[in-house]
């Protein structure tokens, strides 16, 4: 799940790694991604542990109120160096992010991903069935075509070229015994039943790189 809605996405404002807080859309959101996930027997909850992905993770949560929820920096969006803090318009100016030695090089980003998520396969033994985990855009979005391109994961036909990942989308894979996952959805919002008008931007998203592991 991504986050909800933060003023500075709502602003066109560069996050990666600032604390920024959930507006009252996205409380909203995450209000009805909890409703759509109540049902779900939860067996496990991570979060990252900046305050927008922790407080979607807590509302999420309230329906389960046995599972505790792990806050793990593992899961956060990409730090971003000197674009943080800035607006788009002022981001297209600025050094380029692969310049900047501030920011969490791609490499490192995409290393920080698949480490996080061979440490979810290793969490995932017996009697493990579902799985909670609130992130950020770029993570997600990193995380998942990483996996794809790295054979890792198969997906359909049907999520290339639809990699937007909005507030409080729902991203479902299924992972086998074996390790080998399945993407089954990306970005999925029709639980917002069109209510809210979703960002269709994501300023802290950068253009995906293969990095070279």
């Amino acid at each position: 799940i991504r986050h909800g809605e933060t003023e500075a996405n709502r602003q066109e404002i560069v996050q990666g790694q600032l604390d920024t807080e959930l507006n009252d859309a996205g409380i909203g959101q995450a209000e009805m991604v909890a409703a759509a996930l109540k049902e779900i027997p939860f067996d496990l909850a991570y979060t990252s542990d900046l305050s927008r992905a922790a407080k979607t993770a807590a509302m999420i949560m309230a329906h389960h109120p046995r599972v505790p929820i792990s806050h793990q920096a593992g899961l956060r969006e990409r730090n971003l160096g000197v674009l943080q803090g800035k607006t788009y318009t002022q981001k297209r100016s600025a050094v380029n992010i692969n310049s900047d030695p501030t920011a969490e090089s791609a490499d490192v980003f995409t290393k920080r991903a698949l480490h996080w998520w061979d440490g979810l396969i290793a969490d995932c033994g017996s009697g493990v069935e579902n799985v909670l985990v609130v992130s950020h855009g770029g993570f997600i979005s990193t995380l998942v075509k990483t996996l794809l391109a790295r054979g890792k994961m198969t997906g359909s036909e049907d999520h290339k070229g639809l990699w937007k990942c909005w507030n409080c989308s729902v991203t479902t894979i299924d992972i086998e015994k074996d390790g080998t996952a399945r993407l089954v959805r990306y970005g999925d919002i029709s639980h917002l039943d069109g209510k809210f008008k979703v960002i269709d931007s994501n300023v802290d998203v950068q253009p995906y790189i293969a990095a070279e592991l």
